[in-house]
């Protein structure tokens, strides 16, 4: 009897861990705080292309999507703004929000906080000068 609890115990924590890993949704939003021109925006997964966007002053590009079982899930985005690019992983085993990471693009560069609090966000990438795609 013991041995059948034990190994219900550990099946049922196994079970618990698959549910809430490849269940649990998340987040990524990215807030455009620059001037005109719009910002223009190209992110990608291994499996998913979701395409160019225009995004206007303080408009708000999200997405929702499931970490793969493997933990291995990318999304990396693609930007570019009055003559400037800059490119980086939003998402990877590394970067990792309680359920939401916010992305703010500004002159000087793009910021990132996980729960978007007055203090909380990180200068994560500058600009470099590139052409337009």
């Amino acid at each position: 009897m013991v041995r059948f609890t034990s190994a219900t115990s550990i099946f049922c924590v196994f079970v618990y861990l698959l549910m809430t890993t490849c269940l649990s949704k998340f987040h990524i939003n990215i807030t455009n705080r620059l001037p005109n021109p719009p910002l223009i925006l190209h992110c990608k997964s291994k499996d998913d292309d979701l395409g160019y966007h225009n995004l206007t002053i303080n408009q708000l590009y999200t997405w929702s999507f499931r970490d793969n079982f493997w933990d291995t899930t990318l999304f990396w985005c693609n930007f570019w703004y009055n003559r400037k690019h800059a490119g980086f992983d939003v998402y990877n085993r590394h970067i990792r929000c309680d359920n939401t990471c916010y992305y703010e693009a500004r002159i000087d560069g793009f910021y990132l906080s996980k729960t978007q609090e007055p203090g909380s966000w990180q200068k994560i990438s500058p600009w470099n000068n590139s052409s337009m795609p």
